[in-house]
């Protein structure tokens, strides 16, 4: 297969493999040379050399996380199931006390599920998620089960 492009200002361009002149006017036709195959748009012509380079791949970058949101009081509360919650309300560690009576607190407005004392590995929700429930449970149970720190931080209720 025999490769053809345009050289404008020793950048190839219009990168085709038919004939140039099976596509093209006469004219603009007579504008393409060969270039080997593989060649790519945008690849550069060294006179010197005479060969061509094509241009460095985009790129690549790790995808996004995306930044847990700044919600409201009210729907952070709401986040979290009933029997979650009981279990909190009723919690004998001091811990998980101040903790929800933190985020009970009228005065308090938004939570910014972004700090590290919310979604950090040693924040709230990471406590909830990794300490038994207080006074025990027969089996012993979390106050938070598994996944659900992860679900409580995209800010949308279950």
């Amino acid at each position: 297969m025999t490769t053809y492009a345009r050289n404008v200002s020793n950048s190839a361009v219009d990168i085709i493999t038919e004939n140039p002149t099976m596509l093209f006017t006469p004219q603009i036709a007579a504008e393409f040379i060969v270039v080997p195959d593989g060649t790519e748009t945008g690849a550069i012509y060294d006179p010197v050399t005479q060969a061509w380079t094509n241009p460095l791949p985009p790129p690549t970058y790790p995808p996004l996380t995306p930044k847990p949101p700044l919600i409201s009081a009210v729907l952070f509360r709401n986040l979290f199931t009933v029997q979650e919650e009981l279990l909190i309300a009723k919690s004998a560690d001091p811990n998980v006390q101040i903790l929800w009576s933190r985020f009970s607190d009228p005065k308090l407005l938004e939570v910014d599920m972004s700090l590290s004392s919310i979604s950090g590995s040693e924040g709230a929700l990471a406590y909830l998620t990794n300490t038994s429930v207080q006074p025990a449970q027969d089996p012993p149970i979390n106050y938070l089960a598994e996944g659900r720190m992860a679900e409580i931080l995209t800010g949308v209720p279950k």
